[in-house]
């Protein structure tokens, strides 16, 4: 491979890694919001938060939660061999092709 194959891989692969990073942030930001929603609608003199939720909510959650596992596996895939990076977020190379990203 040449140097602009390798610098159109390495791009290519950033691209993925910030979609990675930005549908990690999302869920990260979600999860307590739906945390907090949840806890408004504990009903007085409830023993826990074992409630149920008002349908939006609990749809939005799982919306958010399909949406952050599609992107995922859509997108952290090797740029040349198109195979998943598998769950760590800190990849320097494809463990099926060799390919090195940084």
């Amino acid at each position: 491979m040449n140097d602009i194959d390798n610098e159109r891989i390495k791009r290519k692969f950033r691209k993925r890694q910030n979609m990675r990073f930005i549908s990690t942030a999302v869920a990260a930001i979600t999860a307590p919001f739906v945390y907090i929603t949840r806890s408004r609608y504990i009903p007085e003199g409830s023993s826990g938060p074992l409630i149920e939720l008002p349908a939006y909510i609990s749809v939005t959650v799982a919306v958010i939660a399909a949406l952050m596992l599609t992107i995922s596996l859509i997108t952290w895939r090797c740029p040349v061999c198109n195979k998943f990076l598998g769950r760590s977020t800190i990849v320097t190379k494809c463990n099926k092709c060799g390919t090195k990203f940084i």
